[in-house]
């Protein structure tokens, strides 16, 4: 992938001249040319390019460090940056490919007991469980309460497609005659619940496009998280995962998924940010 390698090599390099280029630029020229390569998803794509700008700073620097992206779709770090001496993780980031409001930042399942909503999975997550803590009493009341059949609902978690369909059927009072998936209900929660979500999973910083937020309160130099959040909120979902190939069965669940509304601020912009953390090296 010559084009590619020299373009990551030549980012940086090119800052004391006229053919510089934005991170945003990079970032975008990067996922092009992974599409090219075949790569289709966008997250992933998107890893890749946070640590190709990443090494490009540090490579002009001569910076003994390496970004690297391992999440994919695997429980990986998205992005660890290493010591290129002894392989030691220095920092990670999770990476996500916006801070738009259809971002989901963490999702658990809950289930129905015939009286009231449970959690069902993450039940060792000590933030699922001051999330769901939040939640509960407002599901209780506004979803039962609101059923046209008075609550008589599937158990779940886990949701055929004739069961999705009884739950919509229970939920609004008629039949549901498009797609299974579909929100429910928002419920706001406190803020500083998505940093602790991923702090407590082990990440130093979070990346939602070209801005980068601390995770860590005790980072002075870098916006946390919570910080530029104007809420945080949780949508109760019916979701649809896949269909099985032998058996035809159409495989839902019902979802909570934490989501937020930033602020936006050039404050955060990895641009402005990187030098923050990554300061360059008095020679």
């Amino acid at each position: 992938m010559k084009e590619f390698n020299t373009l990551i090599e030549n980012t940086f390099a090119s800052r004391n001249n006229n053919n510089q280029i934005s991170a945003q630029d990079l970032i975008s020229l990067v996922e092009t040319l992974l599409d090219e390569e075949g790569m289709a998803q966008k997250g992933t794509k998107h890893e890749k390019a946070i640590a190709a700008y990443m090494n490009s700073y540090f490579n002009s620097l001569e910076m003994p460090i390496t970004a690297i992206a391992q999440g994919g779709s695997s429980n990986a770090k998205d992005v660890i940056v290493v010591d290129d001496e002894n392989g030691s993780i220095l920092d990670s980031y999770e990476v996500k490919t916006s801070s738009g409001t259809r971002v989901d930042f963490g999702q658990f399942r809950i289930s129905y007991d015939g009286n009231s909503w449970q959690q069902a999975t993450g039940k060792n997550n000590p933030v699922v469980k001051k999330i769901f803590g939040e939640i509960k009493s407002t599901l209780d009341s506004q979803v039962i309460n609101n059923s046209k059949v008075g609550g008589s609902f599937p158990a779940g978690p886990s949701l055929n497609h004739e069961q999705a369909l009884e739950f919509w059927e229970a939920y609004q009072g008629r039949e549901r005659i498009k797609s299974t998936s579909g929100d429910i209900i928002q419920v706001e929660v406190s803020k500083n619940l998505i940093q602790d979500y991923y702090s407590h999973k082990g990440d130093k910083y979070m990346i939602c496009g070209k801005d980068v937020f601390s995770l860590d309160e005790g980072i002075s130099s870098v916006p946390s998280l919570t910080s530029k959040l104007v809420k945080a909120y949780v949508v109760f979902r019916i979701k649809y995962h896949s269909t099985d190939d032998d058996t035809g069965i159409r495989k839902n669940s019902y979802t909570v998924a934490l989501r937020g509304m930033f602020n936006k601020s050039s404050s955060t912009d990895i641009e402005n940010i990187i030098e923050k953390i990554y300061p360059p090296i008095e020679k």
